[in-house]
């Protein structure tokens, strides 16, 4: 026993000199570095640029000086944080970010990744996302169209990151998530689980903490299938290159596991929870928007440039709520900043969310105000204190987040279609009636007659914007919205898209009533009874007006002619819903969508028996363009140019038409995003094109030819 505790002693006496050794080691580290104060952030504002962090051995400084970030991060020979990055290779033993953009050590070969990356911030590429930005965001606005009725709450965030993550995968791997659409797919949770796994991981041995491990496991699983996809993607692409298949000009990077997913969602929902609070600056927005974007319902890359208040909102969003809370440096010898010596061998951290709210760079910090950012603002440290990712990543990152939130606000200050008034003068002579005249937003009338010779997607297309526009009127602010004059003449056609001219002859009165009885509405041909409520109001009666006006205008005759075969019973469903009144807008609408989404996605051709074997596949060529045969309703009038979903349907329609003998697919697309093909009867000379496919009846009589 005597052995025993003479053993135990000396293991404690050996614990406790070791103890007190390591007490001496910090202490000494500490001492290189008592000239610098340390937290809170207060004394940052009162004893300089400099700020310490002690945790145990390790010594942190904070950098809060415009020329420390000119110096440390626009300098390459001081590297990323070996210890804080190496983390981020692999995620609790799973490869995570390996040796990619974020975690690369070595600058040679970080920049050389880097330059790969170049091309998804280059005016060439980012004016081809347009298109992509364009279709997310009209997603993202029927998505909350469905949950706006007032009582669904609903999370920006979660909307924001989903929305952003299905761009990300368009653009940069060329596939469709349909995240916002699909509430089961697995990649927003994995993402945010993959997050989650990067604060967790900054806690030493958290993956041995009791509690943590089904977490742990968690993580891990999620970093593995977000790998396993983007491999599956790359090895797919590669192969299809291999075999000389078209594939798309996407960057197939590493870049859903960088920087691009959370900061822009994040900056997104910050941007918009500030301007739910400044109604004042979403005004000077609206404005804005309204004068450079005006009518049109898609923004071009040339305009961004001119949406100078959206980019000064943006730098303020990015002052405030960075997406990433600054960045880590190393450096290894002894460096001066603002007479402070900075030890060799010292971990600098560089924090935006401090700098930009430190009274010293911006008067009024945590005040959301644009206008710091203005041209005729007087010059501060703003381009220094504000750095998103990184210092040079700042004019990228903007490039990638304006156009989202410009459709967004755009879809915001135009609601539901209405004709513009673009302005106004009026006669000060000395008459004594004060004539004014309206400048509005140029039309084309509505002519039934011409509006059955088009296409039916046109047609389905002029249905679909009334039927959102009365999903408006019946959730409108001011209470349920009657057109009491709803005649086709008061809506008018503007690039395509249905508005109603004037709002004159419209009512928010709502009938009174002591019975049902008292809820008749009488048309021409048939008179419905509604219910009258307790509150003595007959329930639904002007949307119900509103719908079967809509029902006896249009949808008797835009829908039904020349539609899909497979859709017609959808259709048929709209058409007797509505014209019982059935349906509510909110029935329609959801109704109407489901044709759309069908329409859309191609599943209405489901089960059709494989056809293009029937045909010669010539790629890299197409036919010279001249007058063919005619079919009805054709989208030329030149020949027979139709809307298809793919090249199946399209040999489809060929076999159904004596005439046709080939078709071509084109670069053309409808407001769907579907295809057109042109279908001929002969085969005229053949003309390079590396962008196009011929295909040709093997039963042709002009295939000898070839």
């Amino acid at each position: 026993m005597e052995g025993l505790g003479a053993l135990l002693l000396l293991l404690l006496s050996l614990c406790l000199l070791a103890f007190g050794l390591y007490c001496c080691y910090v202490r000494a580290i500490h001492a290189k570095y008592d000239h610098i104060p340390g937290a809170p952030r207060a004394r940052a504002e009162e004893y300089g640029p400099i700020v310490r962090f002690n945790t145990f051995h390790r010594v942190w400084l904070m950098v809060l000086s415009p020329e420390g970030v000119k110096e440390f991060l626009m300098i390459p020979q001081y590297p990323k944080d070996r210890i804080t990055y190496g983390k981020l290779s692999a995620l609790f033993g799973v490869r995570f970010l390996g040796n990619g953009l974020v975690t690369d050590l070595n600058h040679d070969h970080w920049y050389k990744q880097r330059r790969i990356m170049d091309p998804a911030f280059s005016r060439t590429y980012l004016i081809g996302l347009m298109e992509t930005f364009n279709e997310k965001a009209e997603e993202l606005m029927e998505k909350l169209e469905e949950k706006a009725d007032g009582k669904t709450e609903v999370d920006i965030m979660s909307m924001m990151s989903r929305v952003t993550l299905d761009v990300l995968a368009k653009v940069a791997f060329g596939i469709e998530l349909n995240t916002l659409q699909d509430d089961q797919t697995p990649f927003p949770h994995a993402v945010s689980m993959v997050m989650k796994g990067m604060n967790e991981i900054r806690v030493p041995f958290v993956q041995y903490m009791p509690g943590k491990q089904k977490l742990i496991k968690e993580i891990r699983e999620s970093v593995r299938l977000l790998r396993r996809v983007g491999k599956e993607c790359i090895e797919r692409r590669r192969e299809a290159i291999q075999n000389g298949e078209e594939v798309p000009q996407d960057i197939l990077t590493q870049i859903l596991k960088g920087d691009g997913h959370e900061t822009t969602s994040n900056q997104l929902s910050f941007t918009i929870m500030e301007l739910g609070r400044q109604p004042e600056i979403l005004e000077r927005l609206h404005a804005e928007v309204d004068e450079v974007i005006g009518a049109k319902r898609d923004i071009d890359y040339e305009d961004l440039g001119k949406l100078e208040y959206l980019s000064q909102v943006l730098k303020e969003s990015l002052r405030l709520y960075p997406p990433v809370s600054g960045t880590i440096r190393w450096t290894g010898k002894e460096n001066i900043i603002e007479g402070i010596r900075i030890p060799a061998n010292t971990t600098l951290f560089f924090s935006t969310y401090v700098m930009g709210r430190l009274e010293k760079f911006f008067k009024d910090p945590l005040t959301f105000n644009p206008d710091r950012f203005s041209k005729d603002a007087p010059n501060s440290c703003v381009e220094s204190s504000v750095f998103p990712v990184s210092h040079a990543a700042n004019g990228a990152h903007l490039n990638a987040v304006i156009p989202a939130l410009a459709i967004l606000l755009l879809k915001w200050i135009d609601p539901y279609p209405r004709l513009q008034l673009h302005g106004q003068c009026y006669d000060n002579s000395l008459d004594p009636e004060i004539r004014v005249t309206a400048m509005l937003e140029l039309g084309s009338p509505l002519e039934m007659i011409q509006l059955l010779q088009t296409p039916w997607e046109e047609r389905f297309k002029i249905c679909l914007s009334l039927v959102k526009l009365l999903f408006y009127l019946a959730h409108s602010p001011l209470g349920s919205i009657v057109l009491l004059d709803f005649q086709p003449r008061q809506f008018v056609m503007v690039d395509g898209n249905l508005k109603v001219t004037d709002m004159d002859d419209a009512s928010t009165e709502e009938l009174s009533c002591k019975e049902d009885n008292d809820c008749t509405l009488d048309f021409p041909a048939k008179s419905f009874i509604l219910k009258c409520t307790a509150a003595g109001k007959c329930d639904g009666l002007n949307e119900k007006k509103n719908l079967f006006n809509a029902y006896r205008y249009f949808f008797t005759y835009l829908l039904p002619h020349t539609a899909p075969s497979a859709l017609r019973p959808l259709l048929g469903d709209i058409l007797n819903g509505t014209g019982d009144l059935r349906y509510g807008i909110n029935e329609t609408l959801g109704a109407f969508e489901k044709v759309l989404h069908l329409y859309k996605s191609g599943l209405y051709l489901q089960n059709r028996l494989p056809l293009l074997k029937d045909y010669i596949i010539l790629k890299g060529f197409r036919t010279m363009e001249m007058q063919d045969y005619k079919c009805w309703p054709s989208y030329s009038h030149l020949g027979c140019l139709l809307s298809i979903h793919n090249a199946e349907e399209a040999a489809a329609i060929c076999n159904s038409q004596p005439q046709c003998q080939s078709f071509i697919v084109t670069q053309q697309r409808t407001w769907t995003g579907r295809p057109l093909a042109s279908f001929r009867s002969c085969l005229t000379d053949l003309i390079p094109d590396v962008n196009a496919v011929l295909y040709i009846k093997r039963s042709a009589p002009s295939r000898e030819r070839l």
